[in-house]
């Protein structure tokens, strides 16, 4: 006699790009996946920016153990994204390049930042410049 034993499945992320995301929890961060043992690592005040913007809009990004998540700040409109969405969500897959950018001379960003190249495509609906 002996019983058969599966391995449990492991949920991985389908999406692939920066996705439109509006999903808070209680505390206002995303929503993370703890049955999988997703959790938020990390939470800082930023502003985002895509292409040539450098006006920005302010939010959070929360980095968690399987993805970036940025959620725009109450007020802060949501940064192109379609309506109600809020902020952006990439799964670490995604992020082709990430650096820390120093260069503030004529000709680069006009401040210390994350530079990002993101796989995909830009989010349904989004209507920001320079993505």
């Amino acid at each position: 006699c002996g019983a058969r034993l599966e391995q449990p499945t492991r949920k991985t992320m389908t999406a692939s790009g920066i996705q439109a995301y509006a999903e808070r929890d209680a505390s206002g961060g995303p929503v993370c996946d703890v049955a999988d043992g997703e959790v938020v690592a990390l939470a800082l005040p930023v502003s985002f920016h895509v292409g040539g913007d450098v006006t920005g809009a302010a939010g959070t990004l929360h980095i968690t153990t399987r993805r970036l998540v940025w959620i725009a700040a109450h007020g802060a409109g949501d940064a192109g994204a379609g309506a109600g969405a809020g902020g952006f969500s990439v799964p670490f897959q995604s992020l082709t390049m990430h650096a820390i950018s120093r260069d503030t001379s004529e000709g680069g960003f006009p401040r210390e930042c994350i530079y990002t190249q993101v796989e995909g495509p830009a989010p349904e609906g989004y209507v920001g410049g320079g993505a």
